[in-house]
């Protein structure tokens, strides 16, 4: 369980927020005074989302540069990754070293994990990381 106020949330919540998605309401109430964190990746996550978004499109540039926009206010801190326990992470579970350095950092953290992405949910069970808005 959530031992102080640590959070790790991950781009795919962020998405969420910013893509005005149905899970936003519980995703903000869920991080609401707590000390988010995430791997040093997700400003370039976001910004690859947003794009993915663009040509897909879903969003318009303008609506992608205001998304980032937001991005930016929200307070994440950005931790620095550690490489080769990621790796490891990956080489066990099977999974992107993306999705592995968020894993990694609840861990280092012993923080709770706040994710919409499946794959995640389920390294995460496996791990015995807490998820935040639990199925």
């Amino acid at each position: 369980m959530k031992q102080d106020n640590s959070l790790v949330i991950d781009a795919s919540a962020i998405m969420g927020i910013l893509l005005d998605e149905p899970a936003k309401a519980s995703i903000v109430k869920s991080a609401e005074g707590c000390d988010i964190s995430a791997p040093s990746i997700m400003p370039f996550e976001v910004a690859n989302a947003l794009s993915r978004e663009i040509r897909r499109n879903r969003i318009t540039v303008e609506q992608s540069r205001e998304a980032f926009r937001i991005y930016k206010t929200i307070p994440i801190n950005k931790v620095k990754i550690n490489y080769e326990s990621t790796l490891e992470i990956c080489y066990a579970q099977k999974t992107y070293a993306y999705d592995a350095a968020y894993i990694d950092l609840a861990l280092r953290l012993r923080a709770p994990l706040l994710t919409l992405d499946d794959n995640m949910r389920r390294i995460a069970k496996s791990l015995n990381i807490y998820l935040v808005l639990e199925d």
